[in-house]
């Protein structure tokens, strides 16, 4: 039986694995938009020469700066944990193997342990 082609190469895939790219992209998208809000614009001003990623993990444990407005301390509640994951990945991706596996699950816990 001859296959028909697909334009470009592409081949077809199997509704469940389509299913799993769109989760894993909107999970990598809603978690890199957030942790470049946090990184970029939000914490520049807070951080007080900390590195990022440290004064994230910092925020998660409890530790945190006085006066930071209630509104910007929510999102980076709510988005820290996925931010600091994300990092991870990121720093493992480019200086450890580009086989590095997406973080699916551990994004998962993140966003199931911040706060509403």
């Amino acid at each position: 039986k001859r296959r028909q082609a697909l334009p470009l190469g592409i081949r077809q895939i199997t509704p469940t694995l389509h299913s799993r790219i769109n989760d894993s992209t909107d999970r990598q998208d809603t978690a890199y938009t957030a942790g470049h809000l946090i990184r970029h614009h939000l914490i520049d001003r807070l951080h007080g020469g900390t590195e990022a990623g440290t004064f994230l993990r910092d925020w998660i444990a409890g530790r945190r700066p006085e006066g930071v407005a209630p509104g910007i301390a929510g999102i980076i509640d709510r988005n820290a944990r996925a931010a600091v994951v994300l990092d991870g990945f990121h720093h493992r991706l480019l200086k450890e193997s580009k086989r590095t596996p997406f973080p699916a699950a551990e994004l998962n816990r993140a966003a199931a342990a911040a706060p509403c």
